[in-house]
């Protein structure tokens, strides 16, 4: 008995499911056991936009691995760093030319916190910081060495401009950590440079007994940014710094940068 038309047609459906479900599987099992490189239109079905990281991405597993003691064993090229070294790593970083970061910065007091995001956009040399909390907005505008500073507080805007000696290093808190490396070599533990997934990434971490104190920075080597920085006082944290988003754009708007603007991150950056 000849089969119907549509039931022709239903086989060859039932056909190509089963077809595209092993593909599917097969690209799963190859993406997860890494045992070659899939495109990235493909690749992006498992794990995302690989443009963006965060600082909790490989953080529980950078964090555990180096601090055990037998790390130098594990799957990954651990190098450990003097201070000089670290430094001149450090040093040699050349940032991202366009870039959106959005940071968030919690401090923690005795009874009280105050979190603060930060959203960065990066333009060249241009640089505009949106900062906002429960008691004000703050804008940044950084153009040509001259800085502008916007407040909005209940309502009432305060603009105040000048010369600055910024230094983009101090945005990103490297700063701070090549400071620490190059004047209280006294206080630092471990630190160590490792690739993980094609990335490389720098852990440092300071402490001072006599203050109980430790502080702990994860840098991106490729993004030229810390990822997260927390400051432990006492037994207690204090500051607390997480990379919400990171993107490399490719185009910003230059209204980004005119005091008058006023916008979203959609409006003033695109991929």
């Amino acid at each position: 008995m000849k089969r119907s038309v549509f039931s022709k047609i239903f086989d060859a459906i039932i056909t190509v499911i089963v077809v595209v479900s092993l593909l599917f599987a097969l690209a799963w099992f190859v993406h997860s056991f890494n045992i070659f490189k899939l495109p990235p239109f493909i690749a992006y079905i498992f794990e995302g936009n690989t443009s963006d990281i965060s600082s909790d991405m490989y953080e529980k597993n950078f964090i555990a691995l180096i601090s055990d003691t037998d790390f130098k064993e594990s799957e990954y090229d651990f190098v450990t760093l003097t201070s000089e070294s670290a430094y001149d790593l450090l040093s040699a970083i050349e940032p991202e030319t366009n870039f959106y970061w959005e940071v968030e910065t919690v401090y923690s007091y005795d009874y009280s916190s105050r979190k603060q995001i930060h959203r960065i956009y990066k333009k060249g040399d241009k640089i505009r910081i949106d900062t906002s909390d429960d008691e004000i907005d703050t804008t940044i505008l950084l153009v040509d060495g001259d800085i502008t500073t916007v407040n909005n507080k209940n309502g009432k805007v305060d603009v105040q401009s000048g010369n600055t000696d910024f230094e983009y290093d101090s945005l990103i808190n490297i700063a701070a950590l090549k400071y620490v490396l190059l004047n209280n070599t006294s206080s630092v533990g471990n630190v160590a440079v490792v690739e993980m997934d094609g990335e490389k990434y720098l852990y440092a971490e300071f402490s001072k007994s006599e203050m109980n104190s430790i502080d702990k920075f994860f840098v991106s080597l490729d993004h030229g940014l810390v990822l997260k920085a927390t400051s432990d006082f006492e037994n207690k944290e204090y500051f607390n710094q997480n990379t919400l988003k990171f993107d490399e754009v490719s185009v910003i708007s230059d209204k980004a940068f005119e005091i008058t603007s006023q916008g979203t991150r959609e409006s003033l950056i695109s991929q």
